[in-house]
């Protein structure tokens, strides 16, 4: 998936509020958001959670081996 679309995507799930107050959270659980994403099923979510996590250095096969 190219930059451009990851994006895109992202945008719109901030637009949704899928990260609402990520800076204003006590003890924001940036996992757990991932998580919701790749539970979603949908391609975009799925590629988005794990653009997010690498970037994060998350292991990104880990984390969708817990959903």
């Amino acid at each position: 998936m190219d930059i451009s679309k990851i994006n895109k995507i992202m945008k719109k799930r901030l637009d949704e509020g899928f990260f609402w107050n990520i800076q204003e959270e006590e003890e924001f659980d940036i996992k757990s958001k991932l998580t919701s994403l790749l539970k979603s099923g949908t391609p975009d979510n799925i590629e988005l959670a794990k653009s997010v996590a690498q970037g994060l250095g998350f292991d990104f096969d880990t984390l969708f081996s817990e959903v």
